[in-house]
């Protein structure tokens, strides 16, 4: 078994890693997501390098569309951005990119962190609570970039009808400083939503793997950087699986969070963060023969769904019954 205390270390550096790569700066991701406690490193760096070339070609497409199209216009007083950007929206197409690569990486991380947990355990399925989020979550983050977008283009455009430029200027300044940094884009989506995707199926190995009954908040930070005072105090917090850990927010509110950078935070307390999960093992249920371990995995993942799908029926009933009211 590796030494924490090298696993905690690692993380310190990890963001800076991230960055750089970003940046298309050397260095290997691979290892430091390794030495920083991720699993299927390779595989990810593979996966995200081939979701991030799809990223940007969609993008390309959008921003070459919406330059056409500007350079189109007989003035700046005839742009339109909603209409702009609604010829050219690639919103669907990007959705569907981010929740194709969900449903690519899930199954071979989840399996893996059910494995560090219960080498002997494998992946059934993804929880239906899981595929339900992937769907939802792909569409807010498509629904996001596109406005990232929308807000560059107005906030452009403003400018140039205050200093009286034209159309060419216009379109110069999205070439130079607007949309056209599709790639970086890409890399930062594809990095983001690969590490994310690292949580959800940490979190849902643990939910289905019957020899995990705790998790645990471990807080990764050092004196090499900046650590959040109220992440340094969730070092050690230590609650059922099913449960959800309480997090005092930089802002003094309460937050309740799944795990580290749980989309549900505010991206203040995700940003930067390098805290990591510690999955609890319960030794008399490891020590139970294969069979009845397997056993309590099915039954287990069956009923999250089952749970799933009961505050679905209630929650469609109460929208239901409020609407007839």
């Amino acid at each position: 078994m590796r030494d924490k205390a090298t696993v905690l270390c690692a993380c310190n550096d990890l963001l800076d890693t991230i960055d750089r790569y970003i940046e298309k700066a050397k260095g290997d991701l691979s290892d430091k997501l390794k030495k920083a406690g991720f699993l299927k490193t390779k595989f990810s760096v593979k996966r995200l390098s081939e979701f991030e070339d799809l990223l940007n070609d969609a993008l390309e497409k959008e921003a070459d569309g919406i330059i056409n199209d500007v350079g189109k216009a007989k003035g700046l007083d005839d742009i339109d951005v909603d209409q702009l950007l609604s010829k050219n929206s690639l919103r669907e197409e990007i959705a569907e990119l981010i929740e194709d690569h969900y449903d690519d990486v899930l199954p071979e991380l989840t399996d893996a962190y059910i494995k560090q947990a219960d080498k002997d355990l494998s992946f059934i399925s993804s929880m239906k609570r899981t595929t339900a989020w992937v769907k939802l979550w792909s569409e807010q983050v498509a629904e996001f970039m596109e406005e990232s977008s929308s807000k560059k283009i107005a906030a452009l455009l403003e400018e140039h009808l205050k200093s009286g430029k034209g159309i060419d200027e216009f379109v110069r300044a999205l070439q130079d400083k607007g949309i056209r940094n599709e790639r970086y884009r890409a890399r930062t989506v594809a990095v983001t939503e690969t590490l994310r995707a690292h949580s959800i199926a940490h979190n849902d190995a643990m939910m289905q793997n019957p020899c995990v009954i705790e998790k645990i908040w471990r807080h990764t930070g050092n004196q090499n950087n900046t650590p959040r005072p109220n992440h340094v105090a969730m070092n050690g917090q230590k609650v059922k699986k099913t449960e959800m850990f309480m997090l005092t927010g930089a802002d003094g509110l309460a937050y309740m969070a799944q795990y580290p950078r749980d989309p549900s935070l505010p991206v203040g307390e995700t940003a930067n963060c390098h805290c990591i999960v510690q999955d609890g093992i319960d030794p008399d249920i490891i020590g139970l023969p294969l069979e009845e371990r397997q056993r309590m995995q099915e039954e287990a993942l069956a009923e999250l769904d089952d749970d799933w799908e009961a505050e679905m029926r209630a929650k469609y009933q109460a929208e239901h019954k409020e609407n007839t009211d």
